[in-house]
């Protein structure tokens, strides 16, 4: 579930073997189809201004410092925070990311990946 919450970001990151066409259908269609694409089957609404993802090059893996420094945080101490709590995780690299600023995400289940990614938080921005 996703509830606004000004001055926050919402963190996905991980590894996904998936190519990058197949990776994106999780989204295809969120900026117009109202709850029908996948990502708002699992997540909730999607508001398509403060929603972002990053994908590396050809799958390459990259330290989760690396990747996290391609989410649209607005602070140093934030970006430090997210890796701290992804490393906590077990998440040390990746090559996929998801972001939504001004919202929280409130998640149904522990263990469960979206899209292969890990849910590694909520964060003050």
């Amino acid at each position: 579930m996703i509830k606004f919450k000004k001055g926050t970001i919402a963190i996905w990151a991980g590894f996904s073997n998936k190519p990058i066409d197949e990776w994106l259908k999780y989204t295809v269609g969120v900026e117009k189809s109202k709850g029908k694409s996948q990502i708002e089957k699992e997540i909730g609404y999607i508001d398509v201004d403060f929603f972002g993802y990053y994908s590396t090059e050809n799958n390459e893996i990259i330290s989760i410092d690396d990747l996290i420094a391609e989410a649209d945080t607005q602070s140093l101490e934030t970006d430090k925070e997210i890796i701290e709590q992804s490393k906590r995780l077990g998440i040390n690299s990746g090559n996929r990311l998801y972001y939504y600023c001004n919202y929280e995400f409130l998640p149904d289940g522990i263990d469960k990946l979206y899209n292969d990614l890990t849910f590694i938080g909520n964060f003050e921005d």
